[in-house]
């Protein structure tokens, strides 16, 4: 039986966990599930017009470009957070199965 995993972020919630099993049994990422969760908890967006990433600075109500190198470091630091909370989740799911 597997584990149930309740999920209380709303973003991983309505897009998926941020990996996900294949039908191989790989982990992949749910590239689009962490684009958004970078995009919302970092208040940053990709302006097409421009071509140039945007952050909200939200004591001037605007949104202000911001460099590419700072948006790959907060989704390279979430990326290392996800993978952290999901190898204690793998933990945990492998010792419910080695119990039961």
């Amino acid at each position: 039986m597997k584990p149930t995993i309740e999920i209380a972020d709303p973003v991983f919630k309505k897009y998926g966990l941020p990996f996900l099993t294949n039908g191989k049994g790989k982990v992949v990422l749910n590239e689009r599930a962490v684009a958004i969760k970078c995009a919302t908890a970092h208040m940053v967006k990709f302006n097409t017009s421009t071509k140039s990433f945007e952050r909200y600075d939200s004591k001037r109500g605007l949104w202000a470009v911001v460099n590419e190198v700072a948006v790959a470091r907060a989704l390279d630091n979430l990326l290392f957070e996800l993978a952290a909370n999901h190898m204690g989740l793998s933990r945990c799911a492998q010792s419910e199965r080695a119990e039961s």
